[in-house]
């Protein structure tokens, strides 16, 4: 009887964590962020996306300049700069912040999914990330 208490307690507890772990991630597969590029545009690694978004690659391998387009939902930023740069948001802010101050690199613009999509569809040199469930087929997607 014992036992069987303990690990009905033990259960309990294992999906009371489960549910936090999963509230506290706060994001479903659809919610997660994505980068997003030109459907014309190469494909890219992940380091290559790591690089442009640290600011380390300044043009695509086709060589077209890259602008930088951030969601204007920090909770996508947040998700995105850990997931992708492994690193916090106030850390990438700062790192453009300093880009910018040392040699004018423009700061990543916040915009919504809906404007980033379509700067994104109609131009070769933005990269942007959006909400999974936002993304059209107009343009490349990476997880």
């Amino acid at each position: 009887m014992k036992k069987n208490i303990l690990f009905f307690i033990f259960l309990i507890a294992v999906i009371v964590a489960s549910s936090l772990i999963y509230l506290h991630e706060g994001f479903t597969q659809d919610d997660r962020a994505v980068v997003i590029i030109n459907k014309s545009q190469k494909n890219l690694t992940p380091f290559q996306i790591k690089k442009i978004f640290k600011g380390v690659s300044k043009k695509f391998p086709n060589g077209k300049g890259i602008r930088v387009l951030l969601n204007s939902n920090d909770s996508i930023n947040k998700e995105f700069s850990r997931k992708f740069l492994n690193i916090s948001l106030s850390q990438f802010n700062q790192s453009w912040i300093k880009k910018n101050m040392r040699d004018g690199s423009p700061i990543p613009r916040k915009v919504s999914s809906i404007i980033a999509i379509t700067l994104i569809k109609n131009s070769l040199s933005f990269i942007g990330v959006i909400k999974k469930s936002e993304a059209t087929p107009d343009v490349k997607v990476f997880e």
